[in-house]
């Protein structure tokens, strides 16, 4: 029976539970003593947050250890796993160590690091309600929006007639003749 086992310090420490009970709890999904989840839980850890604000299910947070509900737990090939494009979804690896990038995106909108969030499966800056430029000359106190992605949300255009170039004004938000 193959004990999962993490280098630590140039030591060895050898986990709870073996990869082997972890593989038939997970065979057994519909009875895990009492519908418990296949991926056995460990003692809450830094890297997965805090219970108020846990990092997403996935984030690799010690060797062959993911993130479930805000504690890092051993995780079970085929687990969902944050690879190193944090924009996009991964499976653990049969080794139960390595993430598999699957080349599917993230939703929009995940938080992928400080003031960045996932948009289009790259991870670009976001903060929520700074002002941001449209592009468009009539169009002023934009706000940036970051809960379905990085997107500059139109905020007032300026009255018809403003200057927006040579020989032309705003005219209903665009920039006409």
């Amino acid at each position: 029976m193959a004990r999962v086992v993490e280098l630590v310090n140039g030591g060895e420490r050898t986990a709870a539970k073996t990869l082997a009970a972890a593989w038939a709890c997970a065979a057994l999904l519909a009875g895990c003593s009492g519908g418990a989840d296949p991926v056995a839980p460990a003692a809450p850890s830094g890297p997965c947050g805090t219970a108020d604000a846990p990092v997403a299910d996935g984030t690799a947070c010690e060797t062959g250890r993911v993130c479930v509900s805000g504690a890092c737990a051993i995780a079970l090939p085929g687990s969902p796993c944050t690879p190193a494009s944090s924009c996009h979804q991964g499976t653990l690896a049969d080794d139960g160590i390595t993430c598999v990038d699957s080349g599917t995106n993230q939703p929009d909108g995940v938080v992928c690091g400080t003031d960045q969030v996932c948009t289009a499966g790259i991870c670009v800056r976001c903060v929520e309600g700074e002002i941001c430029m449209t592009g468009a000359p009539c169009q002023y106190q934009s706000r940036m929006s970051c809960s379905t992605g990085a997107i500059c949300v139109v905020g007032d255009f300026f009255p018809n007639g403003a200057y927006c170039a040579p020989g032309r004004v705003c005219r209903d938000g665009q920039c006409v003749p």
